[in-house]
C-alpha cells in the first residue's frame, strides 16, 4: 500500500477539510468552526464540497477572509468605540502632549475601518487595509 502524503495542521479557527467515505463526485468537505453566541456552544458549519483537497483549502480561506459574518450583534462596538474607550483623548490626564498627537495620528490611519464592527474584523479585511495603505504611500 503506498504511503499518502500527511497534511500540515491546521491553525485553530481556521477549519478543516475531510475526505468523505465513498467513490463520490466531490468527495472533500471543508468544515469551519463557529460559537453560537447565545448559547456560548460551537458547532461546525459546512463550507461545501469539493473535487480536490486544494479546491477545499482555498474554499475555507475564502470564507474565513470574507466579510459576511453570519450573527452580527448590533450591540458589538465598533473600533472607533474601542479607542475612544482605551485612549480616552478628550481627557488626557497625565498624558505628555506628543503621546496624544501620536495616538490620534494612529486613528487617523485606521480611519477606513473604525466604523466597523469587531466581529467583521479579520486577517482578510486587515491585510486588504494595510495592501491598500503601501500603496498609496
Amino acid at each position: 500500500m503506498a504511503k499518502t502524503k500527511k497534511s500540515w495542521k491546521r491553525n485553530n479557527g481556521e477549519g478543516t477539510v475531510v475526505k468523505l467515505s465513498g467513490n463520490r463526485r466531490r468527495p472533500y468537505l471543508a468544515k469551519i468552526g463557529h460559537v453560537d453566541r447565545k448559547t456560548g456552544v460551537m458547532h461546525m458549519i459546512n463550507v461545501g464540497t469539493y473535487a480536490s483537497r486544494p479546491e477545499a483549502e482555498n474554499a475555507l480561506y475564502l470564507y474565513s477572509t470574507s466579510q459576511d459574518v453570519p450573527d452580527v450583534n448590533p450591540a458589538m462596538p465598533t473600533l472607533r468605540d474601542l479607542f475612544d474607550k482605551v485612549f480616552d483623548l478628550d481627557n488626557p490626564d497625565g498624558l505628555a502632549e506628543n503621546t496624544v498627537k501620536e495616538r490620534r495620528a494612529a486613528i487617523k490611519h485606521l480611519d477606513g475601518i473604525l466604523d466597523m464592527r469587531i466581529e467583521k474584523l479579520n486577517g482578510g479585511v486587515l491585510q486588504d487595509y494595510f495592501d491598500q495603505q503601501t500603496d498609496c504611500s
